[in-house]
């Protein structure tokens, strides 16, 4: 059950950009977003014939005092020269009843009733419910695992000699999450991951295959079934590692650069590779493989 501190886990932009799309889904509204800066009290809109509606996020810690003094002096007055008809505001604290109520009379005409207000609380209970499930994913950084599971999957594997290189790369998987900015191909690519068991990455050296390859792994395991990560670089590996029961995402790294150069080679493991993709079709969606190739061998 998530318990996300937004302020903690997330950048001004990331966090405004959670709330747009919290919004959009649950309205059922297109927003327009904007970048980072000087926002004039908008961070995201929507505008048709009959009604004009802002959304605006704001992150801040516990601390109401200090938010209720910024909406009052700074936010209202922009809110007051854009004239909306509807006003959506979200944050990253908790409040007490009452504290709502303070901001619906402060915004007096522009926040009709307190489901206008989006608090951490409020978010938290949204990302609970699985129409929401795909905008949790799309934010890494809140599901990265905190140190307790990862100390907890490094003890399970290290000893098992098939998973040593998988240990490494599931480390080097977690680090980059904490840096990773959710970009629209990523997103695209959650979208297929979520319809497919096999997805192939290709690109040039350094466009990032590796990055998404760990992100999306990370994202259909998380924190739980982190013992799943598997980092294979052979057919061989694949199947030492293959577990019938649990939950696994196969990474399957420069496959066909690795065999490039030998044609029995390329025949015989191109065969197993093909056995192995029907294997994974018919695992009831436990077992997914993500084969990573550089753009000119997958031609």
């Amino acid at each position: 059950m998530p318990d996300y501190d937004f302020h903690a886990l997330l950048e001004p932009l990331e966090f405004q950009d959670l709330v747009c799309d919290i919004v959009k889904l649950r309205d059922g509204i297109f927003l327009e977003t904007y970048k980072e800066g000087r926002d004039s009290g908008i961070d995201g809109s929507y505008t048709d014939n009959a009604k004009k509606i802002i959304v605006q996020a704001k992150r801040y810690q516990q601390d109401f005092k200090r938010l209720y003094h910024d909406l009052r002096y700074i936010e209202l007055p922009k809110v007051r020269k854009l004239n909306p008809d509807r006003y959506i505001l979200g944050v990253s604290v908790d409040f007490e009843p009452k504290q709502k109520e303070e901001i619906v009379n402060l915004f007096e005409g522009y926040i009709t009733n307190t489901r206008d207000i989006l608090s951490r609380k409020d978010i938290n209970r949204l990302l609970r419910e699985p129409l929401y499930k795909r905008i949790e994913l799309a934010y890494p950084k809140l599901w990265i695992p905190n140190i307790t599971v990862f100390e907890k999957t490094l003890k399970e594997s290290v000893n098992r000699a098939a998973y040593k290189e998988s240990t490494e790369e599931l480390k080097e998987a977690i680090k980059t999450s904490k840096i990773f900015a959710p970009t629209k191909i990523y997103r695209k690519a959650l979208q297929e991951w979520s319809q497919n068991y096999v997805i192939v990455i290709s690109g040039e050296p350094g466009v990032g295959k590796t990055t998404m390859a760990y992100l999306l792994a990370l994202a259909y395991l998380q924190p739980d079934n982190l013992d799943g990560f598997v980092w294979a670089n052979s057919i061989h590996d694949v199947y030492a590692m293959l577990e019938d029961e649990q939950k696994q995402v196969i990474i399957l790294d420069d496959f066909w650069g690795s065999i490039f150069h030998d044609d029995y080679t390329r025949r015989n493991d191109e065969n197993r590779l093909d056995k192995l993709i029907k294997r994974i079709i018919v695992s009831n969606g436990n077992k997914r493989l993500i084969l990573t190739t550089r753009e000119y061998i997958l031609q």
